[in-house]
């Protein structure tokens, strides 16, 4: 009995080592159920919108289900297209339900989108979602919402996939490169809103010193390239935003914490950004003011989560084409 269970502990350790699903599957359950919390005044503003969810758009691929939130108003809005994070293994549109009520109630329409995740699905899965999704609303939605002044965002993980996915609506070689469709006329993208995203995805696992963490998100970047090596990859490297912003990069919204966090991988895409002359705001806060972690804008009973907000609809006022 003790040499079936030593060989079963032995089995389990090897399947752990060589293989990223166990940890990607415990990645998975950490973000189960999001952080989001609601302001004071969150069960006012449900008159100022409606919300249909779990709505279904056509996929190849699995988990391809969508929430729509329209603002009540009758003039036309600029539609926000959010992806979730979930470092590419776990995370679901429920997460972003709050943010996303809150930007419909202060005028805005927004679809928060599910895509498959890794290790069941592996990059770039999500890019090719993102494309079935917004053909779809083409479709379905285009008397319902606009569709020639899109800010696509993101959060965490879904941050990066929303800026590649960008990158590759732009840059037509980029987009043969990675196999990305190019469905999104480049005129009708009015700009993008990325929080706490890791646009060098090779450092994924650098957003703590902790080595329970790091070697968590290692095998989550393992399991969404399902490469091994996945931080040396050309896939890996295609997918880094650093380094591969075209000029025609929209005007674009960042926005990080200051612990536990990619807020350095913020600081680089802004910089980028600065570099190529492209139109950007950039909300960040000195650790001496507050210690805010990881996707800390969706704590919007914080002062500093209802500044960004504000500082976001401002943004969005400023660059939707009227």
């Amino acid at each position: 009995m003790k040499k079936r269970i030593a060989g079963l502990a032995i089995a389990a350790a090897a399947y752990c080592y060589l293989s990223p699903k166990p940890a990607s599957y415990i990645v998975r359950a950490a973000f189960k159920n999001g952080l989001a919390t609601a302001p004071p005044n969150f069960h006012t503003l449900r008159a100022h919108y409606s919300v249909n969810r779990n709505l279904r758009y056509r996929s190849h691929f699995s988990m391809n289900t969508y929430d729509l939130f329209v603002n009540r108003t009758k003039q036309q809005k600029p539609l926000i297209i959010w992806v979730h994070g979930g470092a590419y293994v776990g995370g679901d549109k429920e997460d972003v339900a709050i943010y996303a009520s809150m930007l419909a109630a202060n005028g805005f329409d927004v679809v928060t989108m599910n895509y498959a995740l890794a290790p069941e699905a592996t990059y770039p899965t999500p890019l090719l979602q993102l494309a079935e999704l917004y053909t779809h609303i083409v479709t379905h939605h285009a008397d319902t919402v606009t569709i020639n002044n899109i800010f696509f965002a993101g959060d965490s993980a879904g941050a990066q996939i929303a800026a590649q996915f960008v990158v590759s609506q732009l840059d037509e070689s980029y987009a043969k490169k990675i196999t990305v469709p190019q469905v999104v006329p480049p005129a009708s993208i009015a700009g993008t809103i990325l929080c706490c995203g890791p646009y060098d995805l090779a450092q994924l696992d650098t957003l703590s010193s902790k080595k329970w963490l790091a070697a968590l998100l290692h095998r989550a970047g393992w399991a969404y390239m399902n490469d091994r090596h996945w931080q040396t990859s050309t896939n890996t490297a295609n997918a880094s935003l650093i380094g591969h912003i075209p000029p025609n990069f929209p005007p674009t919204f960042l926005t990080d914490g200051n612990a536990f966090t990619f807020t350095s991988h913020t600081q680089a895409l802004a910089q980028e950004l600065a570099d190529k002359q492209i139109e950007h705001d950039v909300v960040l806060y000195d650790e001496a003011d507050a210690q805010l972690l990881h996707e800390y804008q969706f704590l919007l009973d914080t002062p500093h989560a209802q500044q960004t907000f504000e500082r976001l609809v401002t943004f969005l006022t400023r660059y939707c084409r009227n």
